[in-house]
């Protein structure tokens, strides 16, 4: 097959409000923007390098109905769709793709998400019109597939030599630079950055801990090179980026990496305001300075318990004690904090009723929070992610109690954020009109959503 002439569609499917897909989880948005697919970014780069043409449909950004996202698809006329599916709406999903192969019958489906990677025999028995399922996004995959070239990570339907898939770990996890197209075609923005068009760069693939309640580390792990990272950097800075959203799931991972990348990175003198996801335990004084003087506005860390109890029985191998003292030296050095935060996650009481159970959770997390003092929180409830075993009494507990949880988190984040300390706090931190406009949205969001909160992406 010839790149040149075979297009290929990128496509974040449409849903039902705020949702997202990528990076091997599924669930509500957090707040009322979204995320770049990091699935469909990175792949743009092998696409795009393997000369296909491309074309990038964002349905959740736009806003479409699945009759109106068919009807753009007919217009774009790709031979190919690298389409985003998600286990919390594989009912949905399903019934678009099925829709969207009866629009062209000769269109080739190809699928990456949670589901896809973590249960893909299943998802190809769902999703009868696809031909194959992407397991690895951070390889090239579906470029070599479509050039008639075999390759682990694309797993065809029917195939008769299928073997397990075995995540790379410890290899280099380099890649193309995405797509321009892709990179241009949407204003994704978050509300911490005095411009909110951010760019979405990654560092490493999946994880290196072990946390029971989460399937990334299934993934396997991977690092970038810090002359790929710099590389992606300089191309953000000439597509006139101003603001960055490190996507790595544990951002700090290996301190000599960061370091290394640190005085590169000043070296060359980029300015960013930039945010990433970090454990608390990984962050100190000393990283923090390094962190705020290149421009880091904020750290999304994982708190996920006030019991610390239940965060050995998941094996998340951090004590309060560290937890505390990351946060305190980001706060230190003028860096802003969101702590995700897992309601429920905590040791079962079995001499209590359940109403009992959620108001003794309702204390003990408000007491925590308010001891904590986070810029922002996101609240999430146990959700069973595709590849997680629910087992061991901490998530059984969780799973079994889930709505009690997801009542208790919405009141829980509307208390944290009608606080009139951190509303003060807030108004102090606005320096733009799309900040403060982005700030209202959220704000609006907080009150009305009917829904448990999602997590960071």
């Amino acid at each position: 097959m010839s790149g040149r002439r075979h297009k290929v569609l990128l496509l974040n499917p449409p849903a039902r409000g705020n949702v997202g897909r990528d990076g091997y989880t599924s669930g509500p948005a957090k707040g009322p923007f979204l995320f770049q697919p990091m699935d469909l970014q990175i792949q743009s780069g092998f696409l795009a390098a393997a000369n296909f043409r491309l074309e990038f449909l964002d349905a959740v950004y736009e806003g479409l109905s699945p009759e109106q996202c068919l009807g753009r698809i007919r217009e774009i006329a790709p031979g190919s769709v690298l389409g985003l599916v998600g286990g919390a709406f594989e009912k949905q999903d399903a019934a678009f793709y099925k829709a969207l192969k009866a629009l062209n019958p000769d269109l080739r489906i190809f699928l990456s998400g949670d589901i896809a990677r973590f249960e893909p025999e299943r998802t190809l028995a769902t999703f009868e019109d696809a031909e194959g399922v992407l397991l690895d996004f951070g390889s090239p995959g579906l470029a070599e597939h479509l050039h008639r070239r075999r390759h682990p990570a694309l797993l065809r339907r029917n195939d008769p030599d299928r073997e397990p898939y075995q995540p790379p770990k410890g290899e280099a996890y380099d890649y193309p630079l995405p797509w321009v197209g892709f990179m241009r075609k949407y204003g994704y923005q978050l509300p911490f950055f005095e411009d909110p068009v951010y760019y979405g760069i990654s560092a490493s693939f999946g994880c290196p801990y072990r946390c029971r309640y989460c399937n990334t580390h299934l993934a396997g792990f991977r690092r970038r090179s810090v002359d790929a990272f710099l590389q992606e950097l300089r191309y953000a800075k000439a597509l006139g980026f101003a603001s960055l959203y490190i996507r790595d799931a544990t951002f700090f991972s290996d301190r000599e990496w960061t370091g290394r990348l640190f005085e590169r990175w000043a070296g060359e003198g980029h300015r960013f305001e930039w945010l990433a996801l970090t454990r608390p335990d990984l962050v100190d004084d000393d990283l923090a300075e390094r962190a705020a003087g290149l421009g880091c506005r904020m750290l999304v860390m994982g708190a996920e318990s006030d019991d610390e109890q239940a965060l050995r029985a998941v094996d998340r191998g951090m004590n309060l004690a560290s937890l505390r003292r990351g946060f305190e030296a980001a706060r230190r050095h003028g860096i802003r904090t969101a702590a995700q935060f897992i309601v429920g996650l905590r040791t079962p009481e079995p001499q209590k009723d359940a109403a009992a159970r959620v108001r003794s959770a309702k204390e003990s997390i408000t007491a925590f929070l308010d001891g904590l003092d986070p810029d922002d929180v996101s609240l999430a409830v146990f959700d069973r992610r595709p590849g997680v075993s629910v087992t061991g009494e901490v998530l059984v507990a969780m799973d079994e109690q889930r709505r009690q949880w997801e009542a208790l988190s919405r009141r829980l984040e509307r208390r944290f954020y009608l606080r009139p300390r951190r509303l003060l706090r807030e108004v102090r931190r606005w320096r733009s009109w799309p900040q403060v406009r982005l700030v209202l949205k959220t704000a609006f969001h907080v009150m009305v959503r009917p829904h448990g909160a999602g997590r960071w992406g």
